[in-house]
């Protein structure tokens, strides 16, 4: 395939831009295939990259230019063992599943680091990510504004009071900052007074309420006992309102009453017992005359059967039915009339028997229904008696309950029933008397709480007053200070604005040699106020990365903000770099880069940078002894080995 002339091109500005940023560099081509452009060799103290253009199908290009390379670096014997390798294959912008194939050869941890750089204009920005090469310095002006205090100055405020107002604890008493806020705290101190007394009074309050409410506990016992009374009086039916008769007429009454009941029980219950035993002996009667008129009729039934018998075995008898052959028709005529007549006495016996039976029936039937009757009015009996019993014994449970005994004469239950109403006449004056000092009380509460309040009240009114003066005093004062308030806050948005804006390219800078998340445009960063906004496009629409991005890819975009900041970092001669563990979430690949990132920060300014990494990861310390190897003295490590009395033990590697 023929050479393109565009790729020709593109080789001649990549030499040219490589020749600028790299004056000390070696430049040479290599040819491995004629097929393909010569690689551009580039090697410096301490890095041999290889630059390999891509010349047709991408995919093809790249496995014949890499292939080549691995074996011109064989040849070589060993002349390049000391450098760092890199291999950047360069293709044009918009290639087809460009994303993936930059995935697939960049992961490729084998043999050296591998780069796939799409050549867009201008040329600095797309060979920016290489982290061999120095990065652009900053021109920018210091990000850093004027000190408040100074700016305070520049608007025109005294010496003296921008002092007061920025620096702590200097405070003039003449200040009129100074004065407001000691009558701020004069204010605090009155308030803390009333707060005092406000305290006090609600210490009173709950002692008076503590008061009240023994007392309603007092009367809310009274009040049961009272119920427990009445409730005790009801049992006994015995009503305790005014209006009804006195106690003890109602006792009288109701021993009467129990007295009438008891003796119509009695009565009702010795007629019971006396119609219980009619009836038990009408029902004996009944069933010795429904028995023996049974016993009759089964005998009547039992002879009829006995002569049907007779009759039937006679009748299965041959030898009584033969007549002798001698014997005269008259002797036969006068055996058959005595046969006949047998029969019909049998036949008149048989119906005189059944005739009874017809007639003892009836009787049977009427003794029966008279037992039923009887059974039924013995049970209703039963019945009427066990209710007397069950109110017998209901009445014996109330005097129990009243604590009288089953056999009370009246006068113990009028001496009883007495010595309660004299019990509920003293509970009803307690009651009385405990809800007139409640009463009482509850006005001079009252009374002292309105008192109190109209005094809280006053004293608020003058203190608010009092307040109402001070601010329209002070209200001059919080307009000047609102102002210059407004004033900081635009100094501040201006500052981080000129931040974003000359070194938000820088951030984009580090995080694509951080690694770049494939997929995903450049970081974009922005200032909004007082924040600054970060976003990545995606086919041209703005996203939040902490949406889209992992763990680690996040921590590599804080890291690339951290380093920018620091690296434009232009007011103090003092500027160290402190880095705990900053490589906790990351890979293998974005350590390495990370490494490769330090060097070409101080590199890129040198005696300018100083580093200081900590980390408890055995993997990272040894990777990166092996990269800052080419820094020479400039790198020291160190091993905290153990901690003792006076510190921590610290070792030097050699």
């Amino acid at each position: 395939m023929p050479n393109s002339a565009l790729s020709t091109n593109r080789k001649a500005e990549v030499r040219a831009y490589l020749a600028s940023v790299l004056p000390d560099a070696r430049l040479t081509d290599a040819v491995i295939d004629a097929v393909y452009q010569p690689l551009l060799l580039v090697e410096t103290k301490n890095v041999m990259a290889a630059f390999a253009f891509a010349n047709g199908d991408m995919q093809k290009s790249y496995e014949a230019l890499y292939g080549s390379f691995k074996k011109y670096y064989a040849a070589q014997e060993g002349r390049w063992d000391d450098l760092d390798l890199a291999f950047v294959f360069c293709v044009q912008p918009g290639e087809a599943q460009l994303d993936r194939f930059c995935s697939h050869v960049e992961t490729d941890v084998y043999f050296c680091r591998k780069f796939v750089v799409p050549l867009l204009d201008p040329l600095r920005v797309s060979l920016a990510r290489l982290p061999f090469l120095p990065l652009t310095p900053l021109q920018g002006p210091s990000i850093r504004p004027p000190s408040a205090q100074t700016f305070l100055q520049q608007c025109g405020l005294p010496a003296s009071l921008a002092k007061f107002i920025v620096v702590q604890h200097e405070r003039s008493p003449d200040d009129a900052a100074s004065a407001a806020r000691g009558e701020l705290t004069s204010i605090r101190e009155r308030t803390r007074q009333l707060a005092e007394r406000i305290g006090a009074n609600k210490q009173m309050k709950q002692s008076i309420d503590k008061q009240l409410q023994e007392l309603k506990n007092e009367r809310t016992r009274l009040e049961t006992e009272i119920a427990q009374f009445a409730s005790a009086a009801s049992r006994l039916a015995v009503a305790v309102e005014a209006s009804d008769p006195t106690p003890a007429q109602q006792a009288q009454d109701l021993a009467i009453r129990l007295q009438t009941e008891v003796a119509e029980l009695e009565r009702q219950g010795q007629a019971a017992g006396i119609a219980v035993g009619a009836a038990g002996t009408a029902v004996a009667s009944a069933r010795n005359a429904v028995t023996a008129k049974e016993t009759e009729g089964a005998q009547t039934k039992a002879a009829s059967a006995r002569v049907e018998e007779e009759l039937s075995r006679m009748r299965a008898d041959h030898r009584l039915n033969q007549v002798s052959l001698d014997v005269e028709p008259g002797a036969l005529a006068q055996i058959k009339q005595q046969h006949l007549e047998q029969l019909e006495g049998f036949k008149a016996e048989a119906a005189k028997a059944e005739a009874e039976l017809s007639l003892k029936r009836p009787e049977v039937v009427v003794l029966r229904q008279e037992t039923t009757t009887l059974k039924t009015q013995l049970a209703a009996l039963r019945t009427q008696v066990s209710n007397f019993q069950r109110t017998i014994t209901e009445l014996t449970a109330k005097l129990v309950e009243a604590k009288l005994p089953a056999d009370s004469s009246e006068e113990s239950a009028l001496a009883l029933i007495s010595q309660q109403s004299r019990l509920q006449e003293q509970l009803l004056s307690l009651r009385d008397a405990a809800s007139s000092l409640e009463l009482a009380m509850d006005a001079a509460t009252t009374a002292a709480a309105l008192t109190t309040l109209r005094q809280t009240v006053r004293n608020r009114e003058k203190a608010v007053a009092q307040e109402t003066e001070k601010r329209s005093r002070h209200q001059p004062w919080l307009k000047y200070f609102q102002e210059v308030s407004r004033s900081l806050s635009s100094q501040q948005n201006d500052a981080i604005s000129n931040f974003t804006r000359e070194y938000g390219p820088r951030t984009s800078v580090i995080q694509r040699r951080l690694r770049s998340v494939y997929g995903f445009d450049d970081i974009e960063i922005t200032s909004r106020e007082s924040a600054i906004i970060v976003r990545v496009k995606r086919n041209g629409e703005e996203l939040r990365p902490i949406d889209y991005f992992s763990q680690s890819q996040q921590q590599t975009l804080l890291l690339g903000l951290f380093l920018t900041a620091c690296s434009s970092q232009t007011w103090s001669a003092f500027s160290p770099v402190f880095l705990d563990d900053p490589v906790t979430h990351f890979d293998d690949l974005n350590t390495y880069a990370f490494l490769d990132l330090i060097v070409g920060l101080i590199e890129s300014e040198p005696e300018r940078r100083q580093f200081v990494i900590s980390t408890c990861d055995e993997k990272l310390l040894q990777l990166a002894r092996q990269k800052f190897r080419r820094l020479g003295e400039r790198a020291k490590f160190y091993r905290f080995t153990s901690f003792g009395s006076s510190g921590p033990t610290v070792e030097e590697y050699q």
